[in-house]
């Protein structure tokens, strides 16, 4: 079988409220040399039973469902790893995308060679589609000095659309992928920026749904997150923010620059430590929380048989 010029990679978890609208966008792009991958996370709803009746009805749909919950990080890296475009977008099973995304999109790759990612703007939509909001913001990560666009990524004003743009996928294979700790989605994005430019289109074709059921509502705290990441994390003592520096650190050395531009690149992380530096802190604090819960538990539990 020819593979495609296009992958669209769709990991989804009880994604049934949506997940027919993202399908039917995807498959309606007006570039039509391209395969829907469908990683099902061990859904428990109807998604199965919506995904397999689609994939029934168009051979461009690949629907893999895994055994069991393996949590997001690996569930968006299933369905990086068995697509088989030269090109790759991920798609959230509840965002939606213009007609014209893909072909928009590849038309800015195929023109740049050193461009590794291309993504349009975004408008925000609610859960019945109307528009919250159209995000003007700008993100210069387009420069030919590799260190300037690692500077740019590291920053918090971006709120990481990008990771939805459509990137080449020779270049996201080499990268780590999605790591299971809050904010690896940055360090992916400032990964590919050492990499290859990004090119930003400025028509509004990602719309990015916001509603009461997106993972960060039904999983709010830290240590919820944390498992849904990675389940095996759950109640595990780690330190995300710690790791995201450490990766940042590592990330030109991966990314294969030369020494002093990787130098340059650490020296950015200055700064960015001084800015996080309320983040890192929490780290140790949830750490210190976590580690001495279980000795004031026993202390009040001698202290009550003491008084009994």
């Amino acid at each position: 079988m020819t593979a495609p010029r296009v992958s669209i990679g769709l990991p989804v978890y009880n994604g049934q409220r949506f997940i027919e609208e993202t399908i039917t966008a995807i498959l309606a792009q007006t570039w039509a040399d391209l395969e829907l991958v469908i990683s099902d996370n061990a859904s428990t709803d109807r998604t199965e039973a919506i995904c397999r009746a689609y994939a029934a009805r168009d051979q461009r749909i690949r629907y893999f469902r895994n055994p069991a919950n393996l949590g997001a990080a690996e569930n968006y890296n299933l369905a990086f790893r068995r697509a088989r475009g030269e090109f790759f977008k991920w798609s959230a099973h509840d965002d939606l995308i213009a007609p014209e995304f893909v072909a928009r999109c590849l038309a800015v790759l195929e023109a740049d060679p050193g461009a590794v990612l291309c993504w349009p703007r975004t408008v925000d939509i609610d859960a019945d589609g109307r528009q919250i909001s159209d995000k003007q913001y700008e993100l210069h990560a387009d420069a030919d000095d590799p260190v300037e666009r690692f500077a740019e990524m590291i920053g918090m004003a971006h709120t990481c659309e990008a990771i939805f743009g459509l990137i080449r996928s020779a270049v996201l294979a080499q990268t780590p992928l999605i790591a299971p700790y809050a904010d690896s989605d940055r360090v992916l994005l400032a990964e590919l920026a050492l990499r290859g430019r990004f090119r930003s289109l400025d028509e509004p074709m990602f719309f990015y749904r916001d509603h009461d059921e997106r993972s960060t509502e039904v999983y709010p705290s830290r240590d919820e997150r944390i498992a849904w990441f990675d389940p095996r994390l759950a109640g595990r003592i780690v330190f995300p923010h710690f790791r995201q520096s450490l990766e940042y650190w590592r990330t030109p050395a991966r990314a294969g620059l030369p020494a002093r531009a990787r130098w340059r690149c650490r020296v950015r992380l200055l700064p960015w430590a001084w800015q996080n530096r309320h983040r890192l802190l929490d780290d140790l604090k949830r750490a210190a929380r976590k580690a001495l819960r279980p000795a004031w538990r026993r202390l009040r539990a001698l202290g009550g048989r003491a008084r009994a």
